[in-house]
């Protein structure tokens, strides 16, 4: 049986579409001969996660996107389909399908991050999603302290070139060479000084040796006189336990007592107690004596003036009956 022309190529067209179809999809990363668990995440933005990108577990390839596509929901999230060509492979439910930097070029995939929970998605369930971080994100993370810091250097440098400016200015340069001009002098100051002090110690050198020699002497005599002050200072200690062994606090409380005695007397004198305080503070003893020694004055006078009258002579023995 001879087939026609046409039937020929017709099978001829046919087979190449499916060739055609096996490796676009070969190329597209489908396997349509293995069954391929489908599961599904949302992002609110892919960052050029494209169709066909790849799917990785610590970077085995174990599947790729199947589509893209907003959420019909919420306008502002993507819903992306994997599709996973690895059956056996259980994903816990706490996994994380993370997008990331496949190169440095910037092409994306996604990286599932495993979890530890004992329970596992099935076939079309949502996994949780995250985004890593890119290239020029982590890079503009580092240099924005950096910018932050050049920004404070620039404006510290503007607030010092402003300084600068206002001390290099006529006044300002007048000031610091007026200062400079004394820090010179008093350089020049301290080298006189200096100097003077060199030729000080040089002429008074042989009387810094002779004290230093006199110092000397007496270090020696106090050396060569240990003993001797030894001596000396015990004996010294032995008076003073002497004298804190004796009785002094005694001696000391009688002399106090006895001076609190005089005290009290002197009071008593003060008040007129006592024979001695009324000769002291009563006037009447010192008015009788003066009025006796006026009476004494008196009667002194007259017997000098009138002798007779107390004492009589007489040869023969006769009294002056007139005179009384």
């Amino acid at each position: 049986m001879k087939l026609s022309r046409e039937t020929k190529t017709g099978i001829v067209v046919t087979v190449a579409i499916l060739f055609l179809y096996f490796g676009f999809n070969f190329l597209k990363g489908k396997n349509i001969f293995y069954r391929q668990h489908t599961y599904y995440a949302i992002y609110d933005h892919i960052d050029g996660l494209e169709k066909s990108s790849p799917v990785q577990v610590n970077g085995l390839k174990v599947g790729m996107v199947a589509d893209a596509q907003l959420n019909p929901n919420n306008p502002n999230q993507i819903i992306v389909t994997l599709s996973i060509n690895n059956t056996e492979l259980m994903i816990p439910d706490n996994s994380i399908a993370r997008i990331i930097s496949s190169d440095i070029l910037g092409s994306k995939a996604i990286q599932l991050v495993l979890g530890d929970s004992k329970n596992y998605l099935s076939n079309k369930d949502t996994i949780r999603s995250d985004i890593q971080a890119s290239l020029t994100e982590e890079v503009n993370k580092q240099v924005q302290p950096l910018k932050v810091k050049a920004e404070k250097l620039i404006s510290s440098i503007d607030s010092l070139i402003i300084v600068v400016q206002s001390i290099l200015d006529e006044k300002a340069s007048q000031n610091i060479s007026g200062s400079i001009t004394k820090v010179y002098q008093s350089i020049s100051n301290l080298e006189k000084t200096s100097f003077r002090l060199d030729s000080l110690v040089a002429s008074e050198k042989q009387r810094l040796s002779d004290i230093f020699k006199n110092v000397e002497s007496i270090t020696t005599n106090f050396k060569n006189n240990n003993e001797k002050l030894n001596s000396i200072l015990s004996n010294v200690n032995n008076i003073s336990d002497s004298i804190a062994k004796s009785n002094i606090t005694n001696a000391i409380n009688n002399a106090g007592k006895s001076l609190n005695d005089v005290a009290n007397m002197l009071n008593k004198i003060n008040e007129g107690k006592g024979s001695l305080g009324m000769l002291i503070n009563n006037d009447s003893l010192y008015v009788n004596l003066d009025r006796s020694a006026r009476d004494l004055d008196s009667l002194l006078i007259d017997m000098k003036e009138n002798p007779n009258r107390y004492v009589h002579f007489s040869v023969f023995g006769r009294k002056d009956k007139k005179k009384k």
